[in-house]
């Protein structure tokens, strides 16, 4: 509840309703407040004298004075749009309140009006507020000059028309709406202008993601045989580590993300053994992967898939059993996908004892124990290597930055950005999706052609069925939504202008990765681009931003 609020040079006592905002209405006090339709509320304005009362609007109001402590108390019910109420004689200014339902209040506009110098954009430094707008979908700027109004905003084109209602200065004398001359402006009361606007409703064409062509490539060669490894994979063979965790087990070599230089996104770490007839076979891979809550981590013994680690923990510890047909002879490969879900906040898992908010910083991300049971120690790995995001801390995409990608093949190599080629790809779609565990990359390439002047926000919605699989979206090379099937909740990913091009070419892309192999897990369901909404808008030309294949890969 709001107690004891100056405004201007009045004085609120309390009020239960919620309080919007306050500003000078033609040179009165006017305060804002809102609440729920139907609900009762009271409202005390310190007054010398019992004020006069003029009410216009749907919300039943009554009133009373107390002498004793000077104090004008409204009670009211609180009916639908906005109500003013005008109280007069109350010192050398009126007051006026203006009392909305909250469908109404959340509509409503206070734009700034620009001042002069350096401070000229500061509320009640140099700029004010001294509008409140009803009416548009939004209200972008306005300019108040020589008694002529100027607004830009935007008009939802599912009305036919939209009534303005402007509280402001009894001398506006003229309105301009984006810029054009709104020639029905009337006065309906003192402080209150209202207009009519009219918006266009021009057709607009989406792409039918279910029917597009799509390209698919497999983006997980580190498990084939005949991968012979690239120069995104760096040594992991740092002994030593900063963190004040240490490894659980295994050795020599720490495998923490983060002491290599990679801070997010997916991370993958292949580990090599030698296999032959004079060591014994291992019988077991033991791994402990952290990753943060929610994370989760698929194991391959070379092209073997060995399973998934998903507990919605933030460290897991699995064994994975190893039979013969699994091993070759030579070097053979252990690969571990994990994803990074980020770092703990200080205090996220210890709270109060000594030091525990730093420890919690510091949590690594990467494998804290491996171990091939079944062996010796003097037979156990003989190398890691780690693929995480491009460059790691020296990322080359400028634009897009360090967390825009992961370590996925198919994002070391740039198959996400716009430019590259993908014409040799087989033609496969996502709702196609995969044959077994594993991940997949699948890119498709439209054009847009939406009507300018006009905001038509966009999102990519993924199918709300649950599986086992998490999938990446990039569209025109920028990360925009990661879909867990099995945890969710989120489905829909927003995605706006100047990352969409509105009025040419664009790529989207999303890499699937199914952890588990039902039909449910290695597939997207329905992967559909929508419209959510048509605004005749006050834009001028969006920029699309972000480097080519050519600029950050080729």
């Amino acid at each position: 509840m709001v107690t004891d609020l100056t405004f201007g040079s009045s004085k609120l006592l309390y009020s239960t309703a919620m309080l919007l905002s306050t500003f000078q209405l033609d040179g009165d006090d006017a305060l804002v407040v809102y609440g729920n339709l139907g609900l009762v509320y009271e409202v005390a304005i310190q007054a010398d004298e019992a004020p006069t009362v003029v009410v216009s609007g749907a919300t039943k109001v009554t009133s009373k004075y107390f002498q004793a402590d000077k104090s004008f108390v409204i009670n009211f019910t609180l009916g639908s749009g906005v109500t003013t109420i005008k109280l007069g004689g109350h010192g050398n200014k009126d007051v006026v309140i203006l009392i909305a339902d909250y469908n109404t209040a959340i509509a409503l506009w206070m734009p700034t009006i620009a001042g002069n110098g350096p401070l000229a954009e500061y509320v009640d430094v140099e700029a004010s507020t001294p509008l409140l707008v009803r009416g548009p979908y939004l209200v972008r700027t306005a300019t108040l000059s020589h008694n002529a109004l100027a607004l830009t905003g935007d008009l939802d084109t599912k009305e036919q028309s939209t009534t303005l209602t402007v509280y402001g200065p009894t001398s506006i004398s003229s309105l301009t709406w984006n810029g054009n001359r709104v020639s029905n402006l009337k006065r309906i009361a003192a402080g209150t202008w209202q207009a009519t606007l009219f918006a266009g409703n021009p057709h607009v064409a989406i792409p039918n993601l279910m029917t597009a062509v799509w390209k698919y490539k497999d983006s997980l060669p580190e498990i084939g045989d005949d991968f012979t490894g690239d120069a995104s994979l760096v040594p992991a063979d740092h002994t030593t580590t900063t963190s004040v965790f240490p490894p659980y087990y295994g050795g020599p070599w720490v495998l923490y993300a983060d002491d290599y230089g990679f801070h997010g996104g997916n991370l993958l770490w292949r580990g090599t053994f030698e296999n032959n007839v004079s060591l014994p076979a291992p019988t077991a891979v033991n791994i402990s992967v952290s990753g943060g809550i929610h994370f989760a981590a698929s194991i391959w013994l070379n092209e073997h898939f060995l399973g998934t680690s998903d507990t919605l923990l933030a460290t897991n510890n699995e064994t994975y059993a190893v039979t013969s047909n699994m091993l070759r002879d030579g070097d053979n490969h252990v690969v571990v996908l994990q994803d990074h879900m980020g770092g703990n906040l200080a205090g996220q898992i210890v709270c109060c004892t000594p030091g525990g908010r730093q420890r919690d910083l510091q949590q690594p991300r990467g494998i804290q124990g491996y171990y091939l049971e079944g062996r010796p120690t003097t037979a156990q790995f003989t190398k890691w290597e780690l693929a995480g995001n491009l460059g790691g801390e020296n990322v080359p995409d400028k634009t897009r930055k360090i967390l825009n990608e992961g370590g996925l093949y198919a994002e070391r190599q740039g198959w996400h950005l716009p430019g590259f080629d993908d014409s040799q790809w087989e033609k496969r779609t996502p709702i196609q999706g995969l044959t077994q565990p594993g991940v997949g990359f699948f890119r498709t390439t439209f054009n847009l052609n939406l009507p300018k002047g006009y905001d038509v926000p966009l999102s990519i919605e993924f199918d709300s069925q649950e599986g086992h699989y998490r999938a990446q979206l990039y569209v025109n090379g920028w990360q925009m939504g990661k879909r867990v099937a099995n945890i969710g909740p989120q489905t829909s990913f927003p995605v706006h202008q100047g990352i969409f091009n509105y009025n040419g070419e664009n790529v989207i892309a999303v890499s699937l990765w199914a952890l588990g192999d039902q039909e449910e897990d290695l597939k997207i369901p329905t992967l559909r681009l929508v419209a959510n909404g048509k605004y005749e808008a006050a834009l001028g030309d969006v920029e699309v931003t972000g480097a080519t294949w050519e600029q950050v890969r080729d």
